[in-house]
């Protein structure tokens, strides 16, 4: 999307957003006549909005048709799914709820999603990529199913508290933000190479156990795709495509990628954007892409550059800092088939403060980039150098 046309966008946004839910319709009808695509984009961006939302885990963007389930009074106690007696409500989302359950087949406490609204096949499709990756920085499935008319996917229950809540008190220590970002990066590089995209990875979908190990939650927008290196998953069924129509925005504003807020389709690449902006929030406690309200936010991630660490946080201003968050230089990125694998080698060398090989660059379109890809070379702490094409 060039600049005017996503101009046209936010201008025609903001024009329906004045008006109320019936007068929209009528207004959307003349001012985009037979434009298909530019009352698409609008209509995603006023789905997703609501009043004075510009948090940071503000609903995921969808244009998936709501379906509204009631699951009933599930949170009192002795209420049933299936062998799951649910014992307490532990937090909502965008397509469900989440209970504290009990597995009386196997004497075990567990976490249950259940699908309140949007898409059967979409959350199916979640309980599936997500039970395909098995890493110990991934929330593990047990089991999914339906009873009485509710659909339920059984995880793991992780005693935490989730990246969001690790930030409050602003940015992280820089030991415990580079284990953090090794072990993301890690299961971010086994989910590339089965060939899963996860597309809403935020603070608020990575959880912190009470023994400091993360774990990516909330599947629910992933996506199958050939894998990065080896033999991975089956490719997606036409079924599974269909759930993501061609211009369709999905994923959270502020940390979508460029390719995302346009519609465009996306590519592991996009995770790599979104891990960025991830750690630079946690590295200065700002997100890197902020707006007053959604479409402000898209409108940052499409055209604004995030302002350099340094200038916020001075002693993380130098060596391989200064280059590896979500924007970067036109004409520099890594090899396709290999960003998600050196991404998890740069910070693990980071980490441990060995001297890191310099990723082999080639030139392609500023929208295939990955956020890291202007590192060209540093070396160990005392001594670090680094510098962009």
């Amino acid at each position: 999307m060039n600049p005017e046309r996503w101009q046209q966008v936010e201008n025609l946004y903001h024009a329906a957003r004045q008006r109320n839910p019936q007068e929209r319709i009528g207004f959307l009808d003349g001012a985009c006549r037979d434009d298909s695509d530019l009352r698409r984009k609008v209509e995603s961006l006023l789905a997703g909005d609501a009043p004075g939302n510009g948090s940071a885990d503000g609903p995921t963007f969808t244009v998936a048709p709501a379906v509204s389930r009631d699951p009933g009074n599930l949170a009192a106690g002795g209420s049933w799914l299936g062998p799951y007696q649910i014992e307490a409500v532990l937090g909502s989302g965008g397509m469900g709820q989440v209970y504290r359950a009990r597995d009386t087949r196997l004497s075990r406490t567990v976490a249950i999603k259940v699908l309140t609204s949007g898409s059967v096949d979409r959350f199916i499709q979640e309980a599936r990529a997500a039970s395909a990756l098995n890493h110990p920085n991934i929330i593990t499935i047990h089991d999914v199913g339906e009873a009485g008319g509710v659909s339920y996917i059984v995880m793991e229950l992780i005693e935490g508290q989730t990246l969001r809540q690790a930030m409050a008190g602003g940015p992280l220590p820089i030991p415990r933000l580079l284990a953090l970002a090794v072990q993301i990066a890690d299961a971010l590089a086994t989910a590339h190479a089965k060939g899963i995209m996860h597309r809403d990875l935020k603070p608020a979908n990575i959880m912190i156990t009470a023994d400091g190990r993360a774990k990516i939650l909330d599947f629910g927008l992933a996506k199958r795709g050939a894998p990065e290196t080896g033999p991975g998953l089956p490719e997606a069924t036409a079924a599974e495509q269909s759930l993501t129509q061609p211009g369709t925005v999905l994923g959270t504003c502020g940390y979508m990628s460029p390719e995302q807020a346009r519609g465009e389709s996306s590519d592991f690449r996009s995770d790599q954007f979104s891990f960025g902006a991830v750690l630079y929030e946690m590295a200065t406690g700002r997100r890197a892409f902020a707006g007053s309200t959604e479409v402000d936010a898209l409108a940052a991630v499409i055209r604004d550059q995030p302002e350099p660490i340094g200038r916020i946080s001075l002693h993380r201003c130098s060596g391989p800092w200064s280059a590896a968050w979500p924007r970067t230089p036109a004409t520099a990125t890594v090899p396709r088939r290999t960003c998600s694998a050196n991404c998890r080698r740069f910070w693990a060398a980071f980490r441990s403060r060995r001297p890191h090989p310099r990723p082999r660059l080639t030139i392609c379109p500023r929208s295939e980039r990955p956020w890291w890809a202007g590192i060209r070379n540093w070396r160990a702490p005392g001594n670090w150098s680094c510098s962009r094409r």
